[in-house]
């Protein structure tokens, strides 16, 4: 749901090239720091996949067979991140360097021109690639760790912390790195490219995706435990170990955020977040575990929630094109009408609340002909349960 906002409202505002961003305003701050949050897809990703898998090793399905259906569910995110981003993935923008890079779509949407993907938009590490990859790498780290220990057992939570933990420190790496992807872009060196894209790029790279990935399975193993609330202790620790490393590095670096500099400041950033978000996934839990509060009815942003969150591929594969078609459709009746950061604040609301209303109606379709019953179809066919629709 905040995608949509997020995307509908920054692409859509018309003045966006024209930035300032050595003093931006607050709202164009707050929503680049939104930008910045694309990690939570990881961590989430993580918790659901440590959950099943833990699931269905207690209901007696071998190690192996979860493993081969991890490893497919994340080769099927691989699949389906080529198919979105270079055809219909949102415009890239960068503001610094003056420059607008549509997908394929849009650009026809925006001046009727049919371009190719550029080599910066195929070997662009979108939240798909993101949450594929990092579950190709996890899984069968996973799996080993099953083979020598009980899942639910203290040494297997510490052995992924642990794992969690040195990813995240590598994850500096990243810095020295990113400009050597940079080179190999200019040069057209592809096989420098292909090495190093899905590791250090611009958006979304495995360092440190992967280690959000660990820290969700951490997440997964903490609602799984026997004992939850000794896990919840452990991880709200090292959650509060990493916020607070990642916000004295913060105050203590360069003012480079919105510009997205690869440097000390993303680290500490990227640190901070991840301590953040841990933090904020086992706050949830323990809150939904007292009282029977997960027993409740869900109300109204509930509801909503879960509608975005069953139907999230499809959204994200139809969220840009149709924001562009209203854009576009607006631009028609009233030129200039985005000119102002308003206009593209309540441009990004208005779409949001019209995806909202359009899922209340899809939901009680049973989501056909989504991307989601597709998934669950393909999988079905290669011997791979899912649960992505399930109630």
């Amino acid at each position: 749901m905040l995608m949509v906002f997020l995307h509908a409202a920054l692409y859509q505002y018309g003045g966006i090239m024209e930035l300032n961003l050595a003093s931006p305003p607050l709202v164009v701050t707050l929503i680049g720091f939104a930008l910045m949050w694309g990690g939570l897809f990881a961590l989430l990703s993580g918790a659901t996949h440590a959950i099943r898998s833990v699931e269905r090793l207690e209901r007696g399905v071998p190690v192996k067979t979860v493993r081969r259906w991890e490893l497919l569910s994340g080769a099927g995110f691989v699949a389906l991140g080529i198919v979105y981003f270079a055809p219909l993935g949102p415009t890239l923008v960068d503001v610094a360097a003056g420059t607008r890079d549509p997908s394929f779509v849009v650009s026809l949407i925006q001046d009727g021109a049919a371009r190719l993907p550029s080599v910066q938009r195929v070997f662009y590490m979108n939240t798909l690639f993101m949450v594929g990859f990092s579950t190709l790498l996890v899984c069968p780290f996973f799996a080993w760790l099953a083979r020598q220990r009980d899942p639910r057992s203290l040494p297997f939570f510490l052995g992924v912390a642990a794992a969690a933990t040195a990813v995240l420190a590598l994850s500096w790496l990243r810095i020295p790195l990113y400009p050597v992807l940079e080179q190999a872009l200019r040069d057209g060196e592809l096989w420098l490219v292909i090495a190093t894209f899905w590791l250090v790029n611009k958006h979304d790279p495995l360092l440190p995706s992967l280690g959000l990935t660990l820290l969700g399975t951490l997440a997964g193993l903490v609602v799984v435990a026997e004992q939850p609330r000794q896990r919840q202790r452990l991880a709200l620790g090292l959650g509060a170990t990493l916020l607070l490393a990642g916000i004295a590095g913060w105050v203590l670096g360069p003012a480079t955020m919105l510009r997205r500099s690869i440097d000390e400041t993303w680290y500490s950033i990227m640190l901070a977040q991840a301590g953040c978000m841990l933090i904020s996934v086992t706050l949830v839990h323990r809150w939904l575990d007292t009282d029977g509060r997960a027993a409740v009815s869900p109300g109204l942003v509930q509801r909503t929630l879960r509608r975005f969150s069953r139907a999230s591929l499809s959204v994200l594969f139809a969220e840009t094109v149709l924001a562009e078609c209203a854009g576009k459709s607006l631009t028609a009746f009233a030129p200039g009408w985005n000119r102002t950061l308003t206009s593209a604040v309540l441009f990004g609301m208005a779409m949001t609340a019209l995806w909202a209303l359009a899922l209340v109606a899809w939901e009680q379709r049973g989501y056909c002909w989504s991307v989601e019953r597709g998934w669950v179809r393909v999988m079905g066919a290669l011997g791979r349960p899912s649960t992505r629709i399930d109630a």
